[in-house]
């Protein structure tokens, strides 16, 4: 250990003997644990550290900010950082191969593949901005506006980020699901895209629906779903009335399970203004193991035993 943080060496696979063997020194070393109860409010990853363990600062509430060596690759920002409620800043060295931050937030760049329709192979790669990868959840980030320059949020890029209260999203950021990179963001009120963004609107008060006939520039095509609400602003309370023109759908959690074969009627179906609506749900089962004639079911056997118990 290293001022109470706890490293290991880095491991590589030995293809012959199919173990994990420790790697060359050059390699570095690998950060394991950092305290959760550690109380200091930063802290520099040493220069030789070449990995990040999963939640190897997990769970830490004091850590305020953290600074990465160009060094450390080995890093994906999905749970390194896990429920670090103060943190507010995540800095990486300049010349890192991967990542760089702005803010304190971590980007990458955004490459996008486009794909000939027909084959569906690759045609160019092309970099068009910076990919929020990961946002510290202790950042007071308040009403934040995203820059024309970010055109990607990562699938859990704002999770549980409880100092966003408004967030505003230039229609150059197409590459996104808001209902996955805003997960429980607890003190979200709403949610503003830009008006000519491609594929989303919001509605007047902050709820997020998708356009129809939206473009898929991957495919080179479009598709029409209909409008349907993607994302409700978790923070938000009270009644809300879904507008007029948008598709539900209605699920059984339990459908087609236990042998059971599910059928529906009006699961499905667009909101009309003062129409009521009604979802009607079949489960049916083919009875198979009939007992032979004075045989007792295995059900009653079961709670005979059970009674003499």
């Amino acid at each position: 250990s290293e001022d109470g943080v706890l490293f290991t060496t880095v491991l590589q696979w030995d293809m012959d003997e199919e173990i994990w063997v420790e790697a060359p020194s050059e390699m570095g070393k690998r950060l394991l644990c950092y305290p959760a109860a550690k109380k200091d409010a930063s802290y520099t990853v040493p220069s030789d550290t070449e990995c990040l363990a999963y939640y190897a600062f997990g769970n830490n509430r004091f850590l305020k900010e953290v600074t990465v060596p160009a060094g450390c690759i080995e890093l994906t920002f999905d749970n390194e950082f896990y429920n670090c409620t103060a943190l507010e800043a995540v800095h990486i060295e300049e010349g890192h191969e991967i990542f760089y931050s702005i803010d304190g937030m971590v980007f990458e760049p955004h490459i996008y593949e486009t794909y000939d329709p027909n084959t569906g192979e690759a045609n160019d790669v092309v970099e068009m901005g910076d990919y929020l990868v990961f946002c510290p959840i202790g950042k007071e980030l308040g009403n934040y506006t995203l820059g024309s320059n970010v055109t990607g949020i990562g699938e859990n890029a704002f999770n549980d980020c409880t100092g966003l209260t408004e967030l505003t999203i230039p229609a150059t950021c197409i590459d996104l699901e808001p209902a996955s990179c805003l997960y429980n963001c607890s003190s979200l009120q709403a949610v503003w895209f830009a008006e000519d963004h491609p594929e989303f609107y919001s509605t007047e008060d902050g709820v997020v629906i998708n356009k129809k006939d939206v473009f898929d520039p991957a495919y080179e095509n479009t598709y029409d779903p209909g409008e349907c609400l993607v994302y409700f602003p978790t923070g938000r309370t009270g009644h809300y009335a879904i507008p007029e023109g948008i598709t539900y759908t209605v699920t059984e959690t339990d459908a087609n399970t236990d042998g059971y074969t599910t059928t529906s009627e009006g699961a499905a179906g667009i909101i009309a203004n003062g129409k009521t609506a009604k979802a009607h749900f079949t489960n049916t089962r083919t009875k198979t193991d009939v007992p032979k004639t004075g045989e007792r079911p295995m059900a009653m056997w079961l709670l005979f035993a059970a009674a003499l118990c």
